[in-house]
């Protein structure tokens, strides 16, 4: 990490009635980046070499441990969550009955925002990250400058995408099947990066 960006140490905000961790690289009055994670994952997978380089091209960037990951607040549910059931009655349409939604997690974002008194960001999402991103641009426009997702969807398989020979196939299905997905992950992130600062 450059000894010229600074890097605040691991603290605590509250956030929609949650205690979110996070950090920060770089000078607090230069546009912020919030970066945010996707499901299970802890904000340290944006690396810290990654952040510091985005902080030294100039911007302010925040990454958080999203409610029930890493050192963020845990919400307390009675039953376990199986998964593998929930992605089964999502896709036979039936209603699925969850402790919070991606809007609330979109809260708890725009909630850490508020702690840190900044009034817009730009927003990178990877994953669910992205799904997140995407609930705050549809909930809270005015707090965002831009938006990047990387590695995400909309959620909705209505929207069709053409196979090398021209067939029509989900969108979602095909992002799921793409080979080494999660080996080029930090190839992917460092593209949107490079897009994203090139203006």
């Amino acid at each position: 990490m450059s000894a010229s960006v600074a890097h605040t140490s691991e603290q605590f905000a509250p956030a929609n009635g949650m205690k979110l961790c996070y950090d920060t690289f770089g000078d607090k009055s230069a546009p912020t980046i919030m970066l945010i994670m996707g499901l299970g994952a802890q904000m340290i997978l944006w690396d810290d070499g990654f952040c510091s380089e985005i902080a030294a091209r100039g911007f302010h960037v925040v990454r958080f441990d999203n409610r029930d990951i890493g050192r963020s607040s845990r919400v307390d549910v009675a039953v376990k969550i199986d998964f593998a059931e929930l992605i089964q009655k999502q896709m036979k349409g039936e209603k699925i009955e969850a402790p919070y939604l991606l809007r609330d997690m979109a809260a708890d974002a725009v909630g850490l925002l508020d702690h840190l008194g900044i009034r817009q960001a730009h927003v990178v999402g990877a994953s669910m990250g992205g799904m997140i991103s995407q609930e705050i641009a549809m909930n809270f426009p005015d707090r965002l400058l831009t938006l990047t997702s990387i590695m995400s969807t909309t959620g909705n398989p209505a929207p069709a995408a053409a196979d090398a020979g021209g067939r029509r196939r989900s969108a979602h299905a095909a992002a799921h099947n793409a080979r080494g997905l999660y080996r080029r992950f930090p190839e992917d992130v460092a593209r949107a990066a490079r897009r994203l600062l090139s203006g």
